[in-house]
């Protein structure tokens, strides 16, 4: 998954709200949970990165296409 850093400029993210921010910080401390288990390996950071971003997208793109 590529992103244009050119375009992206946090003012969206400002208007998205507290519980947004929340849900973040909350996905950011599972996914450090997961890599400090015993069973990560350094290898699977990458993928595994790729498999939420991913994921979150998927989840958003339905959502609004309903």
């Amino acid at each position: 998954m590529q992103f244009n850093l050119e375009s992206i400029n946090n003012g969206y993210l400002e208007c998205m709200g507290e519980d947004f921010h929340t849900a973040v910080v909350t996905l950011c401390r599972e996914f450090n949970k997961w890599k400090s288990g015993p069973a990560t390996e350094p290898e699977d950071l990458e993928p595994a990165i790729e498999e939420v971003l991913y994921f979150i997208y998927q989840k958003i793109k339905l959502e609004n296409i309903k």
